[in-house]
């Protein structure tokens, strides 16, 4: 008899086979090769791309796909952006603002879904401070030495940051009020109010400062009168019919 033997991979094949005039019952096929069910799950491996740079306030769109997975599982996607707000599960490809400027360490972290978890890779989101955007101010006539209320709203992308202001009553001669703004969110508002001894048109300014000191200005002008405003009177006198 004669044997052939064949090697592909960790597969060892050994043929035996007779001479042409051997029963079938001579030939003997045996089979060598590994247990595929003690083989390993390979874990995947996290790529975030980036650097990322924006402006608070912009949207990012990062990028998680050139992560990926020895064993072509499906991947489990975990962001972290480094601004101390958690996220369950979620895209490869997320898209995320910034509340306040600075540099954030971004970290993805995937999962094959059969134990097998990647080690957390890094990268870093530049975030650029974005000036406050000062609105008109409302402010009714007043009269004098009569306080009213005059109200300026303003803008801010960054909606982490945190405000002062400058009231210039009589701008620009320097009769100011200063203070800090109350209230978060994108869109604030500055509540005054003021008196003014003498008749006349008045300008007046509102300042805003970030915490990055940059700021916006607003003008108005607001009208002080003479005399308190009074609610006309009508006088009916006796009517005979």
């Amino acid at each position: 008899m004669k044997r052939i033997a064949a090697l592909t991979g960790a597969l060892a094949m050994a043929l035996w086979l007779g001479s042409c005039t051997d029963s079938p019952a001579d030939l003997t096929l045996e089979l060598n090769g590994p247990d595929y069910s003690t083989l390993v799950n390979q874990p995947p491996v996290a790529d975030p791309n980036g650097p990322y740079i924006a402006d608070e306030g912009q949207r990012i769109q990062f990028d998680g796909h050139g992560s990926y997975d020895l064993d072509d599982d499906p991947l489990h996607f975990f962001w972290d952006f480094g601004d101390g707000r958690t996220f369950p599960e979620g895209p490869p490809d997320p898209r995320y603002s910034y509340g306040d400027n600075g540099e954030y360490s971004v970290s993805l972290t995937v999962e094959d879904g059969r134990g097998g978890t990647s080690g957390v890779s890094t990268t870093t989101a530049t975030i650029a401070n974005v000036a406050p955007n000062c609105g008109p101010i409302t402010a009714y006539p007043l009269p004098i030495n009569t306080e009213g209320p005059i109200r300026g709203d303003f803008m801010d992308p960054g909606w982490r940051d945190t405000h002062t202001y400058e009231w210039d009553w009589d701008y620009p001669h320097g009769d100011t009020e200063t203070g800090e703004v109350t209230g978060s969110g994108r869109f604030k508002s500055v509540d005054g109010s003021h008196s003014y001894p003498t008749e006349g048109t008045y300008q007046i300014q509102l300042t805003v400062t970030d915490d990055d000191g940059a700021t916006c200005a607003t003008q108005s002008e607001v009208l002080v009168i003479a005399e308190k405003l009074q609610k006309p009177s009508i006088e009916i006198s006796d009517v005979t019919i």
